[in-house]
Order: structure tokens, then sequence, then C-alpha cells
């Protein structure tokens, strides 16, 4: 359901599947899901959920000003965020993905590896708002790692640091 209101939280859904007791139920569980939340959307939208999709790929080209990325451009006096900054990026979240579900798959606490895949999301997008806190916060809460929570209290100061203004 996360994944119907924010497209960003499904690669999250994978670690739920993949830490479950039996996966195979969770898979179809997610895959029934999905396929619902497909089936309303185009309900709702009809032919033109087609345009929420295209909507989701220009979305993914903007860049807020108070992101780790964009300060790295800054920092390296670049002018901001460049196709080489942005590339890396995804690596290093790809990197950390994989690095992530294949620990959840041996068997790592999948709560606090869903934890920490968002805060390297929140790291390595070019679009951060406030309200994104919103997808860290529970996992590192309900997660088993301290560093994670010390982690996901310190990310308001990072974005602070980086002269994010205040929520009005």
């Amino acid at each position: 359901c996360a994944a119907a209101v924010k497209v960003a939280a499904g690669p999250l859904v994978v670690f739920a599947i993949i830490g479950a007791r039996r996966r195979a139920s969770a898979l179809a569980g997610a895959a029934l899901a999905a396929v619902a939340i497909a089936a309303l959307t185009f309900a709702a939208f009809g032919p033109g959920a087609v345009g929420l999709a295209q909507a989701l790929g220009t979305q993914s080209t903007k860049v807020s000003s108070y992101n780790l990325p964009n300060a790295l451009g800054w920092a390296l006096g670049l002018g901001g965020v460049t196709p080489a900054i942005r590339a890396v990026a995804v690596g290093c979240l790809l990197g950390a993905l994989c690095y992530l579900l294949v620990r959840t798959w041996r068997g790592a606490d999948w709560i606090t590896a869903m934890g920490w895949a968002a805060l390297a999301m929140l790291l390595t997008t070019t679009w951060l708002m406030h309200w994104y806190l919103i997808w860290l916060l529970p996992l590192a809460a309900l997660g088993s790692s301290r560093i994670l929570r010390g982690a996901a209290l310190s990310l308001p100061l990072l974005m602070v640091a980086m002269g994010f203004p205040p929520v009005p």
C-alpha cells in the first residue's frame, strides 16, 4: 500500500518479502496488492493512468536545492548536481540495496535493513523534502540498530547544515 502512495516505497517491499517466514505467501500477497493497485489506478484515471507513469519518469530528473548530491556538486565547484554525480549517487544506492538485500536473504533483520535502505534513498535522492524523513523514522524506531536510530535522528541536522529551510 505504501508503494501505491509513493512509488519510492516500492523497493522497500522487497525487504518485507525476503524477510517473511513464508516468502511465497508474501510474494503472492505483494503481487495481488500490485494488481489491485493497478486496477484501482486505471479505474480512477482511465487511460490517463499511463500519463502518471510518464510523470514518474519526468519527476526522477528533478533536483531540489537541498540534498546531498546537490551539496556535493556545489562543494566541488560544479554548480550542483551533474550527470556524473547523479550516476555516482544511483550507483551508491544500487550497491547499498544489493548489499542489504543479500544480508536480509541471509537472515538479517528485514526491518533494520529496510531502514538502512530508506536512509540510502534519502542520502542519494536529488529531490529531498522535509516529510521524506517519515520513510525512515518508524523503521529506525522498530529496527534493531542503534546506529540507524542515531543516523535517523541526525539526518535533520544534516539537512539544516545543507541550508534546508525550516518547515513553515
